[in-house]
């Protein structure tokens, strides 16, 4: 799918196993989890200004813009500069999370299907949304948005990002995506947006496998 120089970092925080890599002790401001991943990634920086970045990151729902939001961060605190990213890729993300319901649903989705599961979960995540939801009365700024202004603000402009999402996401409000990537073009993006017609959240590769694939090629195949 991607050149033979292309790797992908599927490991998440608390899964890094690659022996292959030094094995860090853990600093003071963070777990070894985060070091081993922050050593992994930065194992790709390009080794001078004229090297192209061998980075994609490639985001999926609001669960993954709060995972690479952790990441950036994390990264922040290890890193002199910016990650340099060959581009971003925004599967069926990112929004804006201002409806209940919809919030709601979105995280039910993560739990087991178990009657008993589903009860226990469904009131978890209502005391949290009720809980965040008193925390953004109070004139907080919201998980949602603080998501969708990380990737844009800690990375440098990069080749490209690519917003792929369809109106029938019941997860997640497309013009939320059109609002997200028209705030990339002004931050110096290169944006380009892949809408999809008939697929659902996060399915877009089952609707149209060679639409999706090539739209995921020329990420990271530009220049």
């Amino acid at each position: 799918m991607f050149a033979p120089a292309a790797a992908a970092v599927l490991d998440t925080l608390a899964e890094c196993k690659d022996r292959s890599l030094p094995q860090p002790k853990a600093p003071p401001n963070g777990s070894l989890d985060e070091e081993k991943t922050s050593l992994r990634i930065r194992s790709f920086m390009p080794s001078s200004s004229h090297a192209k970045p061998k980075v994609l990151l490639h985001i999926f729902s609001n669960g993954g813009m709060n995972s690479v939001t952790h990441l950036l961060h994390g990264l922040r605190s290890r890193m002199d500069e910016p990650l340099v990213l060959r581009g971003m890729i925004f599967d069926s993300c990112p929004g804006k999370g201002t409806s209940y319901w919809q919030t709601f649903n979105a995280i039910l989705l993560a739990f087991p299907k178990n009657i008993v599961w589903r009860f226990l979960a469904a009131l978890a995540v209502h005391c949290c949304l009720i809980f965040f939801a008193v925390y953004i009365a109070c004139g907080n700024e919201s998980p949602a948005a603080f998501w969708q202004r990380t990737p844009l603000e800690e990375n440098r402009p990069a080749r490209g990002a690519f917003y792929l999402f369809s109106k029938e996401d019941r997860m997640i409000e497309w013009t939320d995506v059109e609002q997200h990537a028209e705030e990339a073009r002004r931050k110096g993006w290169r944006v380009k947006e892949v809408l999809f017609e008939g697929s659902g959240h996060c399915a877009h590769l089952t609707m149209d496998r060679g639409r999706y694939i090539e739209a995921v090629n020329s990420v990271w195949e530009s220049d």
